[in-house]
């Protein structure tokens, strides 16, 4: 069990680095995304956990709105194509 906490470490800091990496290019906060944005709820003392979930959940309905538009598109992909569930 104790042997994969190093791993997990690992991973962990992979990703972070991975969330962070637009930092590196992007200059000016006017060019932030914004999954990027929302570490700036993120504070020293204190974090702002429902301005954070608010702003995850308005990133998250453009994408919801395109399933729901082209759900059938995809359905009518996956039959025609012949692929067995």
């Amino acid at each position: 069990m104790y042997r994969y906490q190093g791993r997990q470490i690992h991973i962990h800091r992979a990703s972070r680095q991975i969330a962070f990496g637009p930092l590196i290019f992007l200059t000016s906060q006017e060019n932030y995304t914004l999954a990027l944005g929302i570490t700036f709820f993120k504070g020293l003392y204190r974090t702002q956990i429902p301005y954070m979930m608010a702003m995850s959940f308005l990133m998250v309905i453009p994408m919801i709105v395109v399933f729901f538009f082209a759900q059938k598109l995809m359905i009518r992909g996956v039959v025609l194509s012949g692929i067995k569930a």
